[in-house]
């Protein structure tokens, strides 16, 4: 097995991940210098950093976003404030050692580029640290390998530099950090991760679930409340005091959080979700367009909706409330039925999903299959710029409608195969007793070792 070879030499696994990181920096350094991708987040970065430098960073978010276009080419800062702080520094940082160079110049690239790759080879060393006490080794370096080895998180986060591999190293060290009830840290890491961008409130209803079951429960509750507000004070208190009106001083709040949902709440022609099938089907991306008689973008609400509110029943059913792999898949679930039922996501939010059923998926042969397909999917979706060129120019390759709905119907079918499997699944005999939604462990029903394999 590959990842038996892997362990005999415990940075053979890291050091791999890290060759696919810069090898991905190096293809984007050599397109960037022939032709400078204008779209990227990297230029974001750069044009909300000099925004930032300009008008100062407490007044980020009051940038209107005609000005913010007219003089940056690009819309007004609308990641969290902690975020804020990265692209201010990053900008400070960049004028003193290289002046006002362009963002493609290899320097600055690299530079925006790094701490994402950075970020994906940690997932992978994550993933393989916190499994390795209930997995075992051959399992928990499965699980990173076959993160490190998609090639849609490869694309992700060394060539394109998005901040979604922070985000699941956010998600993962939360849910583990719950299920081992650090909820001080949990609080910690989860807001600071709520504060850079929105997406870990996907993890949301399985964290308050297994807060409502923690032993201690209002010691959980203050532990992980204490903390999330202290952080929360920390990162927005500065921009609350230095602004003069209430309408700046919550602009941080409104811009990242409220005008973010309305933005997702519509329909987009990208994301190759339910709803691309629809809009291929009906010829319309409006997503106040009527189904049965209601808005697709209310439809995709209450599906979301619908779907926590299944995950988290499975998981009280199955009263697996302190196991990881049971936790972390049921926030898959709902991480991928978000990719599946919102009207506006972006193709890559699918990496979410992916990798919280990594634990999952290395515990069962189906469920690994089914995430090999799923992430090739995503690299074709996240080919779609490429794709489209290719069809511009005559090139012998389907449609792009046809991709995206074939896409759109493997992630969904994925989505379906999940949570069927999810229901039926049963552990090995060498699963420890079963835990009640407020009991705790024994001494002598502790576990230790390779728990599952």
């Amino acid at each position: 097995m590959l990842s038996q070879c892997f362990i005999m030499h415990r940075l053979a696994a890291p050091l791999l991940a890290s060759i696919l990181a810069f090898a991905a920096i190096g293809v984007r350094l050599g397109v960037e210098a022939t032709r400078h991708d204008v779209g990227n987040d990297t230029l974001y970065y750069v044009a909300w950093g000099e925004q930032a430098h300009e008008v100062g960073i407490l007044h980020l978010y009051s940038v209107a976003d005609r000005e913010s276009l007219a003089r940056w080419q690009r819309h007004a800062m609308n990641y969290g404030p902690v975020f804020a702080y990265y692209v201010w520094a990053q900008n400070a940082l960049r004028r003193a050692v290289l002046g006002a160079a362009p963002y493609y110049h290899p320097f600055i690239l690299l530079a925006l580029l790094l701490p994402a790759a950075l970020c994906y080879v940690t997932v992978g060393l994550t993933l393989r640290t916190i499994l390795m006490p209930r997995l075992g080794a051959v399992r928990a370096t499965t699980a990173a390998l076959l993160y490190w080895l998609s090639p849609g998180v490869v694309m992700n986060s060394a060539y394109h530099g998005q901040t979604d591999a922070l985000i699941c190293l956010v998600m993962l060290i939360t849910l583990w950090a719950a299920v081992s009830e650090r909820w001080a840290l949990a609080g910690v890491v989860w807001t600071l991760g709520v504060l850079v961008k929105p997406q870990p409130v996907l993890v949301a209803p399985v964290l308050l679930y297994m807060l409502y079951c923690a032993p201690g429960r209002r010691r959980s509750w203050l532990a992980a409340g204490v903390t999330a507000t202290a952080v929360l004070l920390a990162a927005v208190g500065p921009f609350i005091a230095g602004n003069a009106s209430w309408t700046e001083r919550l602009a941080w709040f409104t811009r990242t959080y409220r005008d973010s949902f309305l933005l997702w709440n519509q329909t987009t022609n990208k994301a190759y979700n339910l709803w691309w099938i629809d809009s291929v089907l009906t010829t319309s991306t409006d997503p106040t367009t009527r189904l049965l008689g209601i808005p697709r973008s209310t439809w995709g609400v209450m599906l979301i909706v619908l779907a926590m509110s299944d995950a988290v029943t499975l998981l009280y059913r199955r009263q697996q409330s302190r196991d990881l792999v049971m936790v972390s898949a049921t926030a898959a679930l709902i991480a991928t039925a978000a990719f599946v039922f919102a009207t506006r996501v972006w193709d890559r939010y699918l990496i979410y999903g992916l990798v919280l059923m990594l634990p999952f998926a290395v515990t069962d042969f189906s469920i690994c299959a089914l995430y090999v397909v799923l992430s090739w999917a995503w690299w074709v979706n996240l080919l779609f710029s490429l794709h489209g060129r290719a069809v511009s120019a005559g090139l012998p390759v389907p449609p792009v409608w046809l991709t995206g709905v074939a896409c759109a119907l493997v992630v969904m079918t994925g989505l379906t195969l999940l949570r069927l499997h999810l229901g039926r699944f049963v552990y090995p005999a060498t699963t420890p007793i079963e835990v009640r939604c407020r009991g705790q462990l024994s001494d002598s029903d502790e576990v230790s070792g390779d728990n599952y394999s």
